[in-house]
């Protein structure tokens, strides 16, 4: 009685462990369909890319010179708007 107890259990949680992967690749299904129905959207990781040749350095220099001019403007407009409530 035992032995079939333990079994049964054993094959239900088999059950659910498949029930669960089975899940996961449809997920994973849909969400690159979605992703591949879109042209827009780019999936996170892409193994094709090759960035080897990228160079750090050069990038975040790339991105800080486009967004700390930016930045440094809203900081001067949120200061301006600052001092100009207590007046």
């Amino acid at each position: 009685m035992v032995t079939q107890e333990s079994s049964s259990a054993a094959a239900s949680m088999q059950d659910r462990e498949a029930s669960s992967l089975d899940k996961e690749a449809s997920l994973d299904k849909e969400s690159s369909l979605r992703v591949a129905d879109d042209p827009h959207k780019v999936p996170p990781y892409n193994p094709h890319v090759d960035i080897s040749n990228v160079d750090e350095r050069k990038l975040m220099r790339k991105i800080d010179l486009r967004l700390v001019p930016w930045l440094a403007l809203l900081y001067l407009l949120s200061f301006l708007d600052r001092t100009g409530i207590g007046k």
